[in-house]
């Protein structure tokens, strides 16, 4: 019998760092359609288009945007580069949340 399975160590980069990406982008999504409806704007211009094509499409938009990205470097996390880039695109979504979150109250 041939075995296939691969082992592999589950890191803070490999599981941590992707899941709370995709938390951020929900975070992000869902403080943007706040902010919209108090009368703000989103201030991403490609994603102000999947907005005016509708919130449906916004939502789809973004969280594809950001499960794939994040899949991606979850799989290649073993690389440096790939860690490092889920730390920095961590960090810039706090930025953001720490935006929303300053202008929301």
């Amino acid at each position: 019998m041939i075995s296939l399975s691969v082992s592999r160590t589950l890191t803070v980069e490999s599981i941590i760092l992707p899941l709370s990406l995709v938390f951020f982008s929900v975070m992000d999504v869902w403080f943007t359609l706040i902010c919209i409806q108090q009368g703000g704007s989103e201030l991403n211009p490609f994603m102000a288009l999947a907005l005016n094509a509708g919130v449906e499409t916004f939502v789809s938009v973004k969280l594809l945007l950001t499960v794939i990205p994040a899949a991606i470097l979850s799989a290649l996390s073993r690389h440096r580069w790939a860690a490092a880039g889920l730390y920095l695109v961590n960090c810039i979504y706090l930025g953001i949340i720490y935006f929303h979150l300053t202008h929301l109250i």
